[in-house]
């Protein structure tokens, strides 16, 4: 499954702030758990496309910080996973004993949708802020902030980050 996770960093270019990104990922994911460095969006939506990966930013919709915004919130208002269990709740089928497995991994995989957006619940997503989601956890659409382990840039950018997992 291919996913995107954008990294916020602070960089002189798109291009530095994809190397900035990769050698923070140095040691993250396996053979069966790679990514690519797909490109970046400046904070003045500058775009470097670096050529790899299945989403660089000219190929999609996240062309700038309102449109990585408006992504990310869309993602706090809706789980990937998780839609077995909620149908169950709101059916009022909450005995888990006698659930199944895959409910009760779609249960676990919504509470954990619920618990990170819970922030976003009442307002908007702003990256531009400290604002993240699903930090740190690179194999799940998201957004973290890198900013505070590589401020060598006078600019912030988005790396976009094919995640393969």
């Amino acid at each position: 499954m291919h996913n995107i996770h954008f990294v916020k960093v602070k960089a002189n270019s798109g291009e530095e702030a994809c190397q900035v990104v990769e050698n923070l990922l140095v040691d993250f994911g396996t053979d069966n758990n790679w990514r690519d460095f797909c490109g970046a969006v400046s904070e003045d939506n500058e775009v470097y496309n670096s050529g790899e990966g299945r989403y660089e930013p000219k190929d999609t919709n996240y062309q700038s910080i309102e449109k990585i915004n408006e992504t990310v919130s869309n993602w706090t208002k809706s789980s990937f996973y998780g839609e077995t269990a909620k149908l169950k709740f709101e059916e009022g089928e909450t005995n888990l004993s006698e659930w199944n497995e895959i409910e009760l991994w779609s249960l676990s995989k919504w509470a954990k949708h619920l618990s990170e957006a819970h922030s976003y619940r009442n307002r908007p997503f702003d990256c531009m802020k400290d604002d993240t989601f699903f930090a740190y956890q690179y194999d799940e659409c998201g957004l973290t902030d890198l900013t505070h382990s590589a401020d060598d840039g006078d600019k912030v950018w988005f790396v976009f980050v094919d995640m393969h997992s």
